[in-house]
């Protein structure tokens, strides 16, 4: 009775203090402003807010609201959450509010330094709870008294009814400051009071990036409330506290009995997903829901299957156990060749993703470990504190970090573009490397997994047999429970996962659908006949046909016509002969390389000049008969107007220039198809698919023959002619004229021969339309593959990470000297630092280059314009030889942006160029000259051949084989005869492809010194000294820095009160910042003038690699 006497007096204490407290506000409002909590501030509250909101949305991306729209966005309202996670809750409740929300929140909190000024910035009301300060609990009223406070203005109120937060699968006992707080507004006279309650759902609370649902439920209107218990306030606030309780239970995962927890999450595992938790963010918690009601259900109502279910689950978890695995391991998902696959697939997404999440990792590594590490020293017992603390200690450090590797990143000279592009990129690249090395984790104990089980077949499948029945029993009793409670149908909501792999399914299945209708548009649309084809690749128009029935009708058309045809009659006899000859050339140039070949896997024939010269030729000479025997063809293509019939006399000139055409069709066509069946390997038909300018053959040649063969229009002409042609021999009148023809025989026998050969070769137009199909989407495929490489590699090639000075700016004296010591023909090679390029070119240096000097140079050598357009380099046409030869004259002669004499010819991404030294060399930091040891004549002929690659383009595939695209030092291979003159390249496979990076030219000139046979001489070695980098002490100054804030959140953590403690704790943090002052290094050792250096220190330089920061670290210039 005395406690009830006591309680009562208490509620009307707090009714009087209240109502005291309203009047005065009332009354003298006009006169004393409110006195203001500290932050009281609306600007830096709302500051406060949304950045505690972006930061707790951050950590929990896949955030679900449900019933948002309950929520009133006007009048008073309280919002009821249970409570599970700290300081994390509070701001998940503003989240789904969308309106300014106060919260009460313990007393003890509001005493630390930092976080207590934070709280009032967020607007927060202490409570004084018994369980922190037993004598503090009168004060309790007051806060109570200003929540009531809060609801008077009409504003939002967030209040956790458990007074405390909990681990456990349940709500703990609801105290009655909620409906207090709600009551004593109303009897107030405060109208639409909305009681709302909140349930807080959390994947996993503690993970980062882990899944929230947040459930609103329908609001409790207080005035109706008050109403149903006839105005009587206290039994609508002990009503209105089990209500309130009750309906909490309902919206968040709630077990009546916790000690059932265990068995909620072996269900969670067993039971069959009632939703798809791809589609929904919260998939997993609205399986958790559900299954922690059914077991409250069923606890009551048939507690004895219940427990004979846990008996069965607890029996399986002991037999997986026995088996080294977890009950929720997938291997027991799947078996076989499905399994396999997965697990296949899982690790290359890993061998894939490894270099960005390693990136983020090693950049993210020691921020992470201090978080984690200094979390741990703050955090509670359970995990109710741990994501509060991650979040409030990580958000300082990390940006500290970030501050301190930006500073550090300047410091050293790295570009801003640079830094700020790292300090924006890395961030992602953190939370890529999290999940990736999660997943890495779970890929790891799926392959142990396997491992175990492999030799353990038969527990295997005891164990498969008993989690089957096991999970059809479950899945009769959802069903059963779905009988009592319908399974929500929850809106789905597609998350960017399954996004991601509609647009992969949308988007194979567009490349699929593509495909085919190429295919279709193949057989529709096939390549024309063979006039149209060869229009669309000619520069000047094809000659019009001769027209026969024209002719035919006059003594002079008669005439012209008998002399065309024995002019190209003899033509086309030649060039039988030719061709047979260029057969035998053919086959002896492919046995060759198919001999030279044998058994080097990693040499390829094609990259010896020689043997590229030798192949090319053979092309140009079928190029060149070819042409002449489709102008034959071409010129009588009207033949078929004229009409030749079998019962009638023909005209004899009709009959010859049919069997002249026919001819010439037929040689071309067997002439082609030979072409393409006898040069098939994949390097044969690249080196035929190059384009040679300087004898006017266009790129792609080759495949420009196959597809005219497999051209269902140029078969049909054969195939029609054939016909025609037999129907002649097949009429003794025709027959007898052909014979008098004196070429009959000579032009007979090439048809029959080459008729053969056609219907040898011959495919159904359905398989020809196929493989043309298929070849032409390759082809287009690798096109796109080159461009995206071609613009990779140019990226990385222009892209610098940090400044510094050249040999032209620092060391203007030693490059002037360096320009005296060069002659024309010299090999150049240079590096430039922090280049991207550098890093994936092997050894020391990247680039390599061919010095011709100036005009008056190769004067004295005796190399001018007119001697240029006599090298065949420039091709057999005496006007397109000229033509290019000028052109390239004229390239070379003139001044660069800078006004600089060109002096060099170089590869570079834009194509073979002329550059200056001022540009080449002036903009390097190091440079090293070889001179070969060769007589005059061929150092001219090497100059002279550099010229004829004027204008080719960068070859991004770094391919030696290939001569219609050049790199940088194949400029200087290709110009002294790769391989086929007097000095020999060490060439190399790299990546399947033969090719001979800069750094080959270093280890060549060192392998022929020591052999006593040098093929070059060394002029010079020019290059700017290194700097020494205080890096060591630098990174001490930050590691003070750190130690120093670590101590400072310390304090904040600590809330040190007295004086005696603060001193103690400065003079730490004087002792953790004094070496970070004293020992700062300050600016890093500046670079100096270039210097001459000798043959063995270049010889050196093939011990050193391509970043520079790797070098410095080798030649322990980091101190």
């Amino acid at each position: 009775m005395a406690g009830r006497a006591f309680q009562r007096d208490l509620v009307f204490s707090l009714h009087l203090n209240f109502s005291l407290k309203r009047l005065l506000q009332v009354r003298l409002t006009p006169y004393f402003r409110r006195i203001e909590m500290p932050g009281e501030k609306t600007e830096s509250r709302g500051v406060m807010r949304r950045l505690a909101r972006r930061l707790v949305r951050f950590y929990y991306p896949r955030l679900e609201i449900s019933g948002v729209e309950k929520i009133p966005q006007s009048g008073p309202v309280l919002l009821c959450a249970n409570h599970s996670n700290s300081m994390v809750d509070p701001v998940l409740i503003g989240v789904t509010a969308g309106r300014p929300v106060r919260f009460m929140a313990k007393a003890t909190l509001f005493d630390m330094p930092v976080v207590g000024r934070a709280m009032y910035a967020l607007g927060m009301v202490p409570a004084y709870r018994g369980m922190d300060d037993a004598s503090q609990v009168r004060r309790n009223l007051q806060s109570l008294d200003t929540g009531a406070e809060i609801l008077v203005e009409g504003k939002a109120l967030g209040i956790f009814p458990e007074g405390k937060t909990t681990d456990k699968a349940r709500l703990d006992k609801v105290r009655s400051g909620a409906a207090r707080m709600a009551i004593k507004a109303f009897d107030e006279g405060t109208r639409g009071i909305q009681v709302v309650p909140l349930g807080i759902n959390y994947e996993r609370k503690e993970q980062f990036r882990s899944a929230v649902w947040v459930r609103v439920g329908d609001p409790i209107d207080i005035d109706e409330w008050v109403q149903r218990y006839d105005g009587d306030s206290r039994k609508a606030m002990r009503a209105l506290t089990t209500e309130i309780a009750d309906r909490l239970k309902q919206l968040m995962v709630h077990l009546d009995e916790p000690e059932w927890e265990p068995w909620l999450e072996d269900l969670e595992i067993m039971v069959p997903d009632v939703v798809d938790t791809a589609e929904v963010a919260a998939g997993s918690l609205r399986q958790r829901k559900r299954i922690a009601d059914a077991m409250n259900h069923f606890l009551q109502v048939d507690r004895e299957t219940a427990e004979g279910f846990a008996g069965e689950i607890e029996n399986y978890r002991e037999t997986v156990r026995s088996a080294g695995l977890k009950i929720g391991t997938p291997v027991l998902e799947q078996s076989g060749i499905p399994a396999a696959l997965k697990v296949c697939a899982l690790m290359l997404r890993l061998l894939v993703f490894s270099l960005p999440a390693l990136l983020g990792t090693l950049w993210h590594l020691v921020p992470f470990l201090a978080v984690r590490s200094i979390a741990r020293i703050l955090d509670q017992p359970g995990l109710v504190t741990r994501a509060t603390h991650r979040i409030g200690v990580g958000v300082p450090l990390y940006l500290a970090w970030y501050a301190a590797l930006g500073w550090l990143m300047l410091d050293q000279d790295f570009l801003p573009s640079v830094v700020l592009s790292t300090l924006v990129f890395m961030p992602f690249a953190g939370v890529f490397a999290l999940a990736f090395w999660r997943r890495a984790r779970e890929a790891t104990v799926v392959l142990w997994h396997q491992l175990l089980l492999s030799a353990q077949r038969k527990k295997l499948k005891e164990i498969r047999q008993l989690r089957t029945d096991l999970r059809g029993r479950l899945g009769g009793l959802a069903k059963e429970y779905a009988k009592v409670t319908p399974r929500p149908e929850p809106a789905p909501k597609m998350l960017w996962r399954r996004k991601a792999s509609i647009l992969t399914v949308v988007f194979s299945s567009v490349l699929l659908v593509a495909a085919a209708v190429s295919l279709v548009g193949y057989w529709v649309y096939a390549p024309k006949g063979i006039g149209e084809r060869e229009s669309t690749r000619r520069v000047k128009p094809l000659p019009p046909p001769l027209e026969l029935a024209e002719l035919l009708t006059t003594e002079k058309g008669k005439a012209d016509l008998e002399r065309d045809l024995e002019d190209d009659e003899k033509v086309l006899i030649d060039r039988i002969g030719d061709l047979n000859k260029l057969e035998e050339d053919a086959t002896k140039v492919g046995k060759e390389k198919e001999f030279a070949e044998a058994g080097k896997q990693d040499w390829d024939w094609f990259q010896v000049q020689e043997n590229s010269d030798r192949v090319q030729d053979l092309l140009r000479r079928f190029y060149i008969f070819r042409e002449e025997l489709f102008l034959i063809f071409w010129r009588y293509k009207k033949i078929g107007e004229a009409g030749i019939e079998p019962d009638k006399p023909p005209d004899p000139l009709l009959l010859h220039a049919f069997l002249v055409e026919y001819a010439a069709g037929t040689v071309l066509f067997e002439t082609s198809l030979k072409f393409v069946h006898q040069f098939h390997t994949k390097n044969t038909v690249a080196k035929l698919n190059e384009g040679i300018p300087q004898w006017g053959i266009p790129p792609g040649f080759y495949n420009f023959i196959k597809k005219g063969l497999e051209s269902s229009d140029n078969m049909g002409l054969f195939q029609e002619f054939q016909a025609r042609y037999q129907v002649m021999q097949d009429s003794p009148k025709i027959q007898a004229e052909l014979v008098k023809l004196a070429s009959y025989e000579k032009l007979d026998e090439a048809i029959g021969a080459a008729e053969d050969t056609i219907n040898k070769y011959a495919e159904s137009s359905g398989l020809r339309v196929v493989r043309l199909a298929r070849e032409d989407i390759k082809n287009k495929g690798k096109e796109v593959i080159y461009e995206a490489q071609k613009a990779i590699s140019s990226w990385i090639g222009d892209f610098k990470t940090m400044t510094g000075v050249s040999l032209g700016q620092s060391s203007p004296g030693q490059f002037d000297e360096l320009k005296k010591l060069l002659e024309p023909g010299d090999i150049l090679l240079e590096r430039r630092n922090y280049y991207g390029s550098n890093a994936f070119l092997p050894g020391y240096w990247p680039h390599g280059a061919l010095y011709i000097g100036t005009a008056e140079d190769l004067g004295k050598l005796g190399v001018d314009e007119e001697d240029l357009q006599d090298h065949p380099g420039f091709g057999d046409d005496e006007e397109r030889a000229k033509e290019r030869a000028n052109r390239s004259w004229k390239a070379y002669t003139e001044l660069d942006h800078s006004g600089h004499e060109c002096t060099i010819i170089e590869a570079v991404s834009e194509g073979v160029i002329f550059s200056s030294m001022e540009h080449s060399i002036g903009e390097a930091d190091s440079v090293a000259v070889l001179r070969p040891i060769l007589e005059k004549a061929e150092i001219k002929e090497a100059i002279k051949r550099a010229f004829t690659f004027w204008n080719l383009p960068y070859d991004f595939e770094f391919d030696f084989t290939s001569t219609d695209k050049l790199v940088c030092t194949e400029v200087v291979y290709r110009a002294y005869g790769g391989n086929s003159g007097t000095i020999k390249f060490d060439v190399e496979n790299i990546m399947g492809r033969p090719t001979m990076p800069a750094v080959n030219l270093v280890r060549r000139f060192q392998k022929d010194r020591l052999a006593g046979q040098p093929q070059f001489e060394f002029i010079a070695f020019l290059e700017l000294p290194d700097k020494q980098i205080n890096f060591s002490l630098k990174a001490l100054f930050v590691a003070c820095t750190f130690c120093a804030f670590m101590m400072a959140l310390l304090i904040c953590h600590l809330g040190v009160k007295t004086l005696k403690r603060r001193l103690v704790f400065v003079v730490l943090l004087v002792v953790f910042s004094a070496p970070a002052v004293i020992f700062f290094p300050g600016e890093d050792g500046k670079t100096g003038e270039a210097v001459f250096k000798k043959p063995e220190e270049l010889e050196e330089t093939l011990k050193l690699k391509g970043l520079t920061w790797w070098n410095y670290l080798e030649k322990g210039l980091i101190k």
